[in-house]
């Protein structure tokens, strides 16, 4: 990991890879199983813009508004039938 000098190889990180440092896993939690970039940075310990700038940087397209609508319950809590 690191050469005779004390310097880090090129090809290594210091960090522990992140799941979403992986396009074809952010695919799939993205865009195959629906999360939204909070439910990722929630389940991965880190902050939404976090999970925003891998998908901006793999080049994964962003959910329209119209999208969103289309799966997000506004305003209803688990359990409670808004009928």
């Amino acid at each position: 990991m690191r050469n005779n000098k004390g310097q880090f190889t090129k090809g290594f990180h210091w960090r522990k890879p992140k799941p979403y440092w992986n396009k074809e896993w952010l695919e799939d939690e993205y865009i195959i199983q629906k999360k939204s970039a909070f439910q990722i940075a929630k389940e991965q310990g880190c902050k939404e813009n976090n999970i925003y700038y891998f998908i901006k940087k793999h080049g994964i397209n962003t959910r329209s508004m119209k999208e969103i609508r289309e799966f997000k319950k506004w305003g209803c809590r688990p359990g409670v039938d808004r009928h």
